[in-house]
């Protein structure tokens, strides 16, 4: 099986139980990026592949996309660096930047509100890890 592109990406932890998060993620992506071209001259503005990617790496979630096979990787969002979780409104807006600048979304282009965090998180507190107690306690 090979993968059709352009793709997107979402890595997630599997300690922190966010596989079901992800997978929203995934279905809110593959249903904005479906339409399919009215006639042959026009662009379309699809997401051919939302591959999930189980992690064990402790707090892991981060969504990348790639336009081509031969093409990189770009990360798009990183819960660590974003310090939380994505509206699903902004990471449409990200995907849409990176794959199809020109297009637009219609009611997806309006302002994001809270800087486009579904979840924000404080900074830990000195001496404490960013690590949930359920990646702490994971026993192999």
């Amino acid at each position: 099986m090979s993968i059709a592109y352009p793709a997107v990406n979402i890595s997630y932890c599997v300690k922190c139980k966010w596989m079901l998060r992800a997978a929203w993620y995934q279905q809110e992506i593959l249903q904005t990026f479906s339409s399919k071209a009215i006639d042959e001259n026009e662009t379309t503005l699809t997401v051919n592949c939302a591959i999930l990617s189980p992690s064990l790496v402790a707090g892991t979630f981060q969504v990348a996309v790639k336009r081509e096979e031969n093409a990189d990787w770009t990360i798009i969002w990183d819960r660590k660096e974003e310090d939380g979780f994505p509206d699903s409104k902004l990471l449409k807006q990200r995907i849409r930047d990176h794959l199809y600048p020109e297009l637009k979304l219609s009611h997806i282009d309006k302002p994001n509100r809270h800087g486009g965090k579904l979840v924000t998180q404080q900074s830990p507190e000195p001496g404490h890890e960013d690590t949930c107690i359920d990646c702490k306690t994971w026993e192999y």
